[in-house]
């Protein structure tokens, strides 16, 4: 687990909004945002949370530095914590910093191979309206990180790392581009002849033959490349810093004018290149793409100068026929309009000359390797997936399913365009908590047995029949159920999951034939056997479902199969049990319910979507407006629109559209006409309807659920 804090070198009103809105932005991506928690706020709606922070920071007026902390904890890959447990550390790193009073806004991102958290935190008090900068953040972060580690029994990483500051940049740089740092190159390509340099003169020749120039800057020196990147001597080794090597050759004298022909040069090439062609492609796009943005660029900027001249044209009339009237006071009011005017012109101006370079930038802006590989990932590229999977470095295998020995793992599948996101490191997210890593198909914890089911079926299609099962206990028991339950054609390597697979399969089948024994013969009319006497295949049957039972309780000890009916014990069968012992059956569109003893065996099971028609023949009763109803309707949205106008607080209003359930808001009555009002994403929505309606409304509790169709508010029966 790392804990860092982003920091913000320019401070700007307004950075705790637009951090949020990055934070809930799914963009267009399978699964992006995750649990979203705002803390030490009035109200959880982020919306509303985030007019809060702003207000609190605006009435700080003292503060010159950036009022919004932005901490991020990333666990490393494979690791994904259960959601009471990152609580607990977003709690305890916060508490840690000193912010346990302050408001913050904390959201969970999954679209990346690093789960991680994203904590934007006020740093004004919501009382004391002081500001809090942590001292010496970086120490206790790494300290309480350490300690969460031990506590939760996370994967320990190194949060106090003694690596010089060549190795941190250079890393940094590495693994944000994917190309070699000019830091890492020299080390490795120049360092050891710089080395046995014995004066001046031989160090600039020999620097000059790897195209690299030592110039003097501040207190030390550096050394530059021909496309202008430098980096501190003392970085690449520290007995190259200005005052180790003066020590040995005296007093610092700069290279002369005419210098040697290099014989190799610094590129910023792939840390692990993939194929010259593949690069070179990259290469190409990324020059053409530089040539567009400085063409428009420099359209934008004559076309901002021309905007701004024309403004001012505008103005300069202005003024002068306005100082062709006559003095008075209503002159001076004149002036000032005119002013203010002119400058709302120049901020419109610079607002959208802003809004269009960013989109211009955001089109043709240069991407990163790793960036330009996920993207043609996406796409479709096969040769650029193997480029992102080649350079990944081997990861543990918790909760995974691999090839096995025997099998031979198939190139890279095809039609990748048809998943949403690729992430840098080549792991493609198949459906929500399961992601193809290339060499694997893992999956995150706590989930239900259709995503196991799922799993294995990726995981055929991808190494064949025969698997391997890499994770902890409860992970390989699912897997073992999920290929029994799913009726999967897949071996697992491992003899022990493979025994218990064949042993469950074997139980479940002679299960399903004594059932269908027992079924038959009460179809064909047979003779029911006296009270308390048992037919030959209903015993059989019964004898069965106890071992099944039996050997089923043991498997899933400690387990939660979602969404099947749970196994009862073997204790419990053929015994008088207790409410709280029986079978229950749960749907996700009804309440839980008790199920009885003769129950379909396929209830609470996936199976093919009904069709509810079996109703009461009396349908509740439509509650419709009248036909000239919406005439007060519009009047009363006019009304609150032209306040909002005035007062910002005031939601968005506009008329109902769509049917479904929605939001209860309130009752208005304009004019004598009753209007129900209903929370929309967009702000409320404003229906009339009858008064029989509103009467019925009236019982209705603010943000309960109201069924709205196409004729008007479905009411169910009053008690």
């Amino acid at each position: 687990m790392i804990a860092k804090h982003v920091r913000i070198r320019q401070p700007k009103a307004g950075r705790f909004g637009r951090l949020v809105q990055y934070l809930l932005d799914p963009q267009e991506k399978l699964e992006r945002v995750g649990k979203l928690t705002a803390t030490n706020c009035y109200s959880d709606d982020p919306e509303r949370a985030v007019l809060e922070v702003m207000n609190t920071q605006a009435q700080n007026v003292r503060a010159k530095s950036e009022k919004t902390y932005h901490l991020v904890v990333s666990f490393p890959p494979g690791e994904n914590p259960s959601e009471k447990t990152l609580a607990a550390i977003e709690k305890a790193l916060v508490e840690g910093l000193g912010y346990q009073e302050h408001q913050r806004v904390s959201v969970v991102h999954h679209d990346t191979d690093h789960l991680h958290i994203h904590i934007a935190i006020n740093k004004i008090h919501p009382h004391r309206l002081t500001i809090h900068e942590p001292i010496r953040d970086y120490y206790t972060l790494g300290t309480l990180c350490e300690a969460l580690e031990k506590q939760h029994g996370l994967q320990k990483t190194n949060h106090q790392s003694q690596a010089q500051k060549l190795q941190q940049g250079a890393a940094e740089m590495e693994t944000r581009s994917h190309r070699e740092s000019l830091a890492t190159w020299a080390k490795r390509e120049c360092a050891p002849s710089l080395s046995a340099a014995e004066s001046w003169e031989e160090w600039h020749g020999l620097a000059a033959k790897s195209g690299l120039t030592t110039r003097k800057r501040a207190n030390g020196l550096v050394l530059e490349a021909a496309d202008g990147i430098s980096v501190r001597a003392s970085r690449v080794d520290r007995a190259f810093s200005l005052a180790a090597l003066e020590k040995r050759f005296g007093a610092f004298t700069p290279a002369a004018a005419a210098a040697e022909k290099p014989t190799s040069e610094y590129r910023p090439n792939p840390v692990q290149p993939m194929g010259a062609e593949l690069y070179a492609r990259y290469q190409l796009e990324r020059a053409q793409h530089a040539d567009v943005l400085k063409k428009h660029r420099e359209r934008l900027r004559e076309a901002k100068r021309a905007a701004i001249q024309q403004a001012k044209r505008l103005n300069s009339e202005r003024r002068r026929r306005l100082r062709a009237l006559p003095r008075s006071f209503g002159k001076q009011l004149l002036y000032r309009e005119i002013a203010r005017a002119h400058r709302e012109r120049l901020d419109q101006i610079f607002a959208q000359a802003t809004a269009t370079q960013q989109l211009v930038t955001k089109t043709y802006g240069g991407l990163t390797w790793a960036d330009w590989l996920a993207r043609e990932s996406t796409n479709g590229d096969v040769d650029a997936l193997s480029a992102l999977r080649g350079r990944v470095r081997a990861q543990s295998q918790q909760n995974s399913v691999s090839a096995g020995a025997a099998a031979v793992t198939p190139p890279a599948p095809n039609g990748l365009n048809t998943f949403q996101s690729v992430t840098k490191r080549g792991t493609i997210f198949v459906r929500p908590g399961i992601r193809d890593e290339g060499h694997r198909v893992s999956i995150q914890s706590n989930r239900d047995i259709h995503d196991y089911v799922a799993l294995l079926g990726v995981a055929a299609s991808r190494f064949g029949p025969q698997l391997r099962a890499d994770g902890d206990q409860r992970f390989r028991t699912q897997i073992v159920l999920a290929a029994v339950v799913g009726r999967l054609n897949v071996t697992f390597e491992d003899a022990a999951l493979e025994a218990k697979r064949q042993q469950l399969t074997g139980l479940m089948e002679r299960l399903n034939e004594r059932r269908d024994l027992v079924r038959r013969g009460a179809d064909r009319g047979g003779a029911r056997p006296a009270r308390g006497a048992t037919s030959g295949a209903a015993r059989e049957f019964r004898e069965t479902r106890k071992h099944t039972a039996a050997t089923l309780g043991n498997t899933l000890a400690g387990t939660d199969i979602v969404g099947h009916r749970p196994v009862p014990t073997a204790e419990s069968i053929d015994r008088l049990r207790t409410l709280s012992a029986l079978p229950v059956v749960g749907d996700r569109h009804r309440a839980p319910m008790l199920l009885p003893r003769d129950v379909h065996h396929h209830l609470g099971q996936q199976r093919p979507e009904t069709i509810d028609t079996v109703r009461r023949p009396s349908a509740p009763k439509v509650a419709a407006p009248d036909p000239g109803a919406w005439e007060q309707a519009d009047r009363y949205i006019a009304e609150r629109m032209e306040k909002r106008s005035r007062i910002a607080d005031i939601p968005k209003h506009e008329r109902h559209e769509g049917t479904g359930l929605f939001p209860f808001a309130g009752l208005r009555t304009v004019n004598g006409q009753a209007l129900a009002l209903f929370k929309t994403e967009q702000g409320v929505s404003v229906m009339p309807v009858s008064d029989y309606a509103a009467k019925r409304l009236k019982d209705v509790a603010l943000s309960n659920p109201v069924e709205v169709t196409a004729k008007g508010v479905r009411l169910g029966r009053s008690r």
